[in-house]
Order: C-alpha cells, then sequence, then structure tokens
C-alpha cells in the first residue's frame, strides 16, 4: 500500500530518530466523497439499523503519524473527506507536546473519529492540547476525538478547550484511555443526529468516559441541543445524555 493511500502527510521515525518541530499550518486537506448517500450497517444497544450517508473514500488519513515532538496542526481551513481519521496518532516512538488548533474539521467517516490517538503500549503522548477548532461531522461521521485505551493508556496531560463539536451521529468525544484529560469550555451539540439510539451511551452521549480512563475533569462546557442551532432543545431522538 502507497503512502498516498495511508495519508496526505505522514511522519515515522522508524529506526533513525525521533520527528521533532513539525508545522502543518494554513492548508486545505481534502479528500474525496461519494456523490449520492450510501446505506450503511450500524449496530448498537437498539439493533443493527442501516442510515444513509455519504460516504468518505479519500486516503485514509488527513495526516498520519507514529512519531512526533512538538507539533503544530493549525489554522487548516478544511480537514476532511478521509476513509477512517483526519489525524491518526498511532504511539510508537514518541508523541510530546501536540498543539491541534483552530482548524475545520469537516465531514467525517461513519465508523471513525476525526481525531484519534491511539498506540502499542509501549509509549504515552503526553502534553497534548486540541483547542477552538470546528469539528462539524455533517451527520456523516461517528465522533470527533478519541483517546484510545491501549496498555499504558494512549494520552497523559491533555487539553481540549474551546472546541465546537456538532452533528455527529455517534457520542462526539470517547475518552476510552486517556489519563488526566481537561476539558474545557467546548460546546457539545446534535450528537445522536440521526436519532439512531435514545438508550445507548456510545451514541446518545456528548461525552463518553470509560473506565480505562483516569482523571479525567470537566469545566464550563455546553451540551445539548439538536440541529445546526446550539440553542435548539433536545428532541427525544437526539443527545439524550451530557457526559
Amino acid at each position: 500500500e502507497g503512502l498516498a493511500a495511508i495519508g496526505m502527510f505522514y511522519t515515522s521515525a522508524f529506526t533513525l530518530g525521533h520527528v521533532k518541530d513539525v508545522q502543518i499550518v494554513n492548508n486545505f486537506i481534502g479528500g474525496l466523497k461519494t456523490p449520492i448517500a450510501e446505506t450503511v450497517s450500524v449496530t448498537d444497544s437498539c439493533g443493527t439499523q442501516t442510515p444513509s450517508v455519504i460516504r468518505n473514500i479519500g486516503a485514509k488519513y488527513g495526516f498520519y503519524a507514529n512519531d512526533g515532538e512538538t507539533v503544530d496542526f493549525g489554522d487548516n481551513i478544511y480537514v476532511g473527506g478521509h476513509a477512517l481519521n483526519e489525524i491518526y496518532a498511532y504511539d510508537t516512538y514518541s508523541m510530546v507536546g501536540w498543539h491541534i488548533h483552530n482548524n475545520k474539521f469537516d465531514d467525517g467517516s461513519y465508523t471513525s473519529y476525526a481525531v484519534e490517538f491511539n498506540g502499542d503500549g509501549s509509549h504515552a503522548g503526553i502534553d497534548q492540547e486540541i483547542s477552538n477548532n470546528e469539528f462539524n461531522g455533517e451527520n456523516t461521521g461517528w465522533g470527533a476525538i478519541r483517546f484510545d485505551v491501549p496498555t499504558g493508556g494512549s494520552v497523559y496531560n491533555v487539553t481540549v478547550n474551546g472546541n465546537l463539536i456538532h452533528s455527529y451521529f455517534g457520542t462526539p468525544v470517547y475518552n476510552q484511555g486517556g489519563n488526566g484529560v481537561k476539558f474545557t469550555g467546548n460546546i457539545f451539540s446534535d450528537y445522536n443526529s440521526l436519532g439512531l439510539c435514545a438508550t445507548d451511551t456510545k451514541i446518545a452521549e456528548g461525552l463518553l468516559v470509560d473506565p480505562g480512563a483516569a482523571h479525567t475533569s470537566t469545566i464550563g462546557n455546553t451540551f445539548g441541543g439538536t440541529g445546526n442551532t446550539n440553542g435548539a432543545p433536545s428532541s427525544s431522538t437526539g443527545p439524550q445524555y451530557g457526559i
């Protein structure tokens, strides 16, 4: 599989050292979408459902990294249309000091999260910040941010601040394995946007925190509202839970 099929931007240390001081700023990082909605299969606690969504069929990732110290991913006017994640950080070597800020993440994969931190368990990312972005799932994306749960955790000391997160048909933010993640001043709206299941917390909850996560804090966040207007009241088929 060629690198072009993996991601628009790609960093890897292999065995030669670490990748440091990376800047990806002021770009249009687009992918490709199906011209018409297609039926997909989603299984949740309400059963198997078949919504119609526009699918992303571009490269797998907008930015794929398994190494990176001091990464500035910011002020990108559009990041979207990739088959899996817009940013996929799989920590095999070292991920320290990432700043993901002031980007517009659009569309999204119906199976994945726009930004995902994962790892092989031998390392964990430290000192990450995700701030002042707009995450718009366009009712085609599953979620916005996920911290996965490999052995030993995926990230430590993370700030998620001032983001607008809306129009995802699953739970938009999933802290499955982050340690010391602080959520402040974010707006979560229009999740469970297709009304698939009101009783499944992996679909109808704004911020889902699993037992694999530790020391999660939330301060001054706003949850709820349907459609693309943040002040709209929650409906019986849209957002059901905040946290």
